[in-house]
């Protein structure tokens, strides 16, 4: 268990197993950690789903399942987590329960592997708008899915589009107009590219930048039907116009460390909070009108290792989670 001190800061809580991607549930105070370890002598990759719930300032673990090492997991529907795992596939698990006696199972039979089966999936997104799930992957591809009566079903397969790995992608819905209808990736070869899912072949990407370092991280901005944050190993986040996607409409100052994961704040549409690797965490404030993204504040708290996990509850409090130091903790920043 954990709760708040006198720094709104968080007591840690040890997740036993390095610690890289947390996802609140959409509605209830259930939150879900994903661990990875490689085992350096059999080059075994491992993980864990944790399931927590967060009564008051506590949480408290309440399930664990055994899982290949995973890298990004997120909340599909109310019952239902994704991930994208070690052994190269998406996996599902379903929530089962009420309230303390939840529980959360994995369904290996729905798992969903790419046609050319990339060693490691890194990244995955969902656009329940759209029914539809990309992920990426170690070799540099991409793979969609669309969501059916009978399951997913993969629609395309982007083989080694990028020269590295592919760190991060994200859905862009239709319903965003003429900036809608796309699938972003972004890769360690310094290139965000964007493809037009409705598409039945694939050719050239709709646009492509380059950055001066690798890409880490998207999000979406709902202030604004235009924009995309873009996360790098630039150690800032930089917001583009997909309309001239050439330079950045605002930027942030450098935080150290590469900008692993963005989350903009449920309710409060112009904040977003970041998780920066070797930078810790920050909550930040866009003002596109302006074309600033000014800090809030910046939070370490019991971390000690690569800042890797971030996500907000209805409550503006975040979870942080961190890799070699096992740790989980809360943070409540003065908003």
């Amino acid at each position: 268990s954990a709760c708040f001190d006198s720094e709104n800061s968080c007591l840690m809580v040890d997740t036993l197993e390095n610690a890289d991607a947390v996802a609140f549930h959409p509605t209830k105070e259930l939150l879900v950690c994903a661990c990875y370890t490689l085992n350096e002598t059999t080059r075994v990759r491992n993980g864990a789903l944790i399931l927590y719930t967060q009564i008051a300032t506590t949480l408290t673990e309440i399930d664990r399942v055994r899982t290949p090492g995973l890298l990004d997991l997120r909340w599909f529907t109310p019952t239902q987590v994704g991930a994208v795992t070690a052994a190269g596939d998406v996996q599902f698990f379903n929530l089962f329960g009420e309230d303390e006696r939840q529980s959360i199972s994995s369904s290996p039979k729905d798992s969903l592997k790419p046609s050319d089966s990339p060693e490691l999936l890194l990244a995955l997104d969902y656009s329940p708008e759209e029914n539809l799930l990309a992920a990426t992957d170690n070799e540099g591809g991409v793979t969609t899915w669309q969501g059916r009566s009978t399951g997913f079903e993969q629609i395309f397969r982007l083989s080694k589009i990028h020269e590295f790995e592919a760190w991060t992608c994200h859905l862009i819905p239709t319903s965003r107009g003429s900036t809608g209808g796309l699938l972003v990736t972004g890769s360690d070869d310094c290139f965000v590219k964007a493809w037009d899912f409705r598409a039945a072949r694939q050719g050239s990407p709709s646009f492509k930048l380059r950055k001066e370092s690798g890409v880490t991280s998207f999000a979406l901005p709902s202030s604004s039907s235009w924009a995309l944050a873009v996360g790098s190993f630039e150690e800032r986040v930089d917001i583009y116009d997909l309309r001239k996607f050439r330079t950045p409409v605002a930027r942030s100052e450098a935080f150290g460390g590469g900008v692993w994961r963005i989350k903009y704040h449920p309710q409060t549409v112009e904040l977003m909070a970041v998780a920066a690797m070797q930078g810790g965490y920050a909550v930040l404030r866009e003002n596109l009108d302006e074309g600033t993204i000014d800090t809030l504040e910046q939070y370490v708290g019991p971390h000690t290792s690569i800042a890797y996990g971030i996500d907000w509850n209805q409550r503006a409090e975040l979870a942080c989670c961190s890799f070699y130091d096992h740790c989980l903790s809360l943070w409540r920043p003065h908003l």
